[in-house]
This record gives structure tokens, sequence and C-alpha cells, in this order.
């Protein structure tokens, strides 16, 4: 797994747990699989919102069920933040219903508490789904600053053809580059 493992510098995680075992246990299997942390751990939702706010985190491994609240809300919380973190329920137990829901609400994956070894392989999967969609938004984002561009030189290219004299292809420039690149001269 760590010929994998292509993340530059440490993993940031931010484990959402209330049991400091379970904690070492998840930390374990990520180490033995080559990956290096960097880890927040909080039990208390009003931390875990500080955390998110405060810290960029490349992952979010949550317990389903946290004093006084749970992964429901941590899912809430980072979908109304515009939070793109992979988030991972390790859970002692999720019904079939509970964890279609949960992926629903944005959580990449579950594992359980004892199946343990699963979980380098669910991170590995859930950082590289992350880094395609990364990916993926620069490339439309490239793409439509270069359709920008094509419309811009197309109609430029029409609107010289169509302009008599040299002020007026001037000024057809000008309101190209105003209506279409939101550019003033």
């Amino acid at each position: 797994m760590s010929s994998e493992n292509t993340q530059a510098g440490p993993l940031r995680v931010l484990f959402v747990e209330d049991n400091p075992a379970d904690v070492e246990l998840s930390q374990r299997e990520l180490r033995k699989a080559g990956f290096e942390l960097r880890a927040d751990v909080t039990d208390r939702k009003e931390e875990f919102c500080e955390l998110v706010l405060r810290d960029g985190y490349d992952l979010i491994l949550a317990d389903y069920k946290l004093p006084g609240w749970n992964a429901d809300d941590a899912l809430e919380f980072l979908n109304q933040q515009g939070k793109e973190v992979p988030f991972i329920l390790v859970t002692g137990s999720l019904g079939d219903v509970k964890a279609v829901e949960c992926i629903k609400a944005g959580a990449a994956d579950y594992v359980l508490k004892e199946n343990l070894v699963r979980l380098p392989h669910s991170v590995q999967r859930a950082l590289s789904e992350a880094r395609l969609r990364r990916q993926q938004r620069r490339a439309e984002a490239e793409l439509r600053r270069l359709n920008r561009a094509l419309v811009a030189l197309s109609r430029g290219n029409q609107a010289m053809l169509e302009a008599r004299g040299e002020g007026a292809r001037l000024q057809a420039g000008c309101d190209l580059l105003w209506e279409v690149g939101g550019c003033r001269l």
C-alpha cells in the first residue's frame, strides 16, 4: 500500500471518536499501510466544527454515534460549509439502510471497527476520488476559460470584418473586451 500512497507529507486526519483505543487501532492500521499521519481527535460537535473551519484536513474518520450527536450532524455541517473533505465512517455497527443514507449524505465509505484491515484501502480510494474531483474542477474551469477566449476571438473576428474604419474597429474591440471579458479600456 505504501507505494500507492502518493500523499506529499503527512496525511492530515481528523478522528471524530470518543474511544481513544479505537483511534489508536485505526492509526496503527494506517501506519502499517505506509501512511504518515498528523492527527487531531475530538468527540465534541463544537470542537469538530472549529477544527474543520480552522484546519485543512485531508480526511475525516468518524464514529457514527458520539455523545450528544452523530455522523449525520457532522456530514450536514460539512455540506453546509461546502467542505469536500473525504469522510469515512469507522463504526462498530451500522445497518445497511443507515450506511446508504450516510453515503448519500456525502460519506465516502464506511468501515466496521471489527474489519479495520479494510481501512487503508478505503482511505486510499477516498483520497484518489477526491484528487480526481479536484482535477476535474480545474479542467472544467480551464475549459470555461478557453471557451470564453474562443467566443471573444470569434466575435472579434466577426466585428472586425463588419466594422467600417479604424475607429469603428477599435470601438468594436473595446465593446467585445467589456462584454465578453469584463475588461474596461
